[in-house]
């Protein structure tokens, strides 16, 4: 594990500490153990320091800023659940049409992506592939903030084409996820050691 791996998987464990089955009373099930959760959330990691340092930054964002973005995007639509993770259950949103950790829409059909290797993905490939997850999930990122940039909206209001599916103003879910990438715990200082790796990859 790199060192900007490391960061993540501190952010991460943070926000989502292990909780064992509670009388059945959880939406989700957890991981089998303590250690299990830690092994997973730690390929987790792994995967997303590799996408956000193989792939450009967001427009008008350093990879740090991308990387916080994602981060929380992830957590606010999945909290890192291993059934999201593993699409089990409960774990596909939007009734049955959104897949993996950042809950990416396809419906019955593909990565709406400006990227045709990308669009050619299913839900169930995002599920399977961790990185493709992140990746799809950046890619249609990118495509809200530029749809809704052009379309004149600033700040948090470029997530909601993400979020909503359509740009607009004032969007709950929008305004949630920009704050929270700028909160105490995804808003943390990254090591010395992670910030040379985002300064080192062109």
């Amino acid at each position: 594990m790199n060192a900007l791996a490391a960061w993540i998987f501190a952010v991460v464990t943070a926000l989502a500490p292990y909780r064992p089955a509670n009388g059945g009373m959880r939406r989700y099930r957890p991981d089998a153990t303590a250690e299990a959760h830690a092994a997973r959330l730690g390929t987790l990691a792994t995967d997303l320091a590799a996408v956000v340092l193989a792939n450009p930054p967001l427009p008008g964002m350093g990879r740090a800023s991308t990387l916080r973005l994602l981060l929380s995007i992830a957590y606010l639509e999945s909290g890192f659940e291993r059934d999201v993770d593993l699409g089990l259950g409960h774990g596909r949103g939007d009734s049955g049409r959104s897949f993996c950790l950042m809950q990416v829409q396809t419906g019955q059909g593909h990565v709406k992506s400006s990227d045709p290797e990308i669009a050619s993905w299913t839900g169930p490939d995002l599920v399977a592939d961790r990185t493709k997850c992140f990746r799809a999930g950046l890619s249609v990122l990118r495509g809200s903030l530029h749809a809704c940039a052009h379309a004149g909206f600033q700040g948090a209001d470029r997530l909601s084409a993400y979020t909503s599916g359509t740009c607009q103003a004032n969007e709950p879910a929008a305004k949630a996820r920009w704050s929270f990438a700028q909160s105490r715990t995804i808003g943390r200082p990254l090591s010395a050691e992670a910030l040379s790796l985002l300064k080192a990859t062109k």
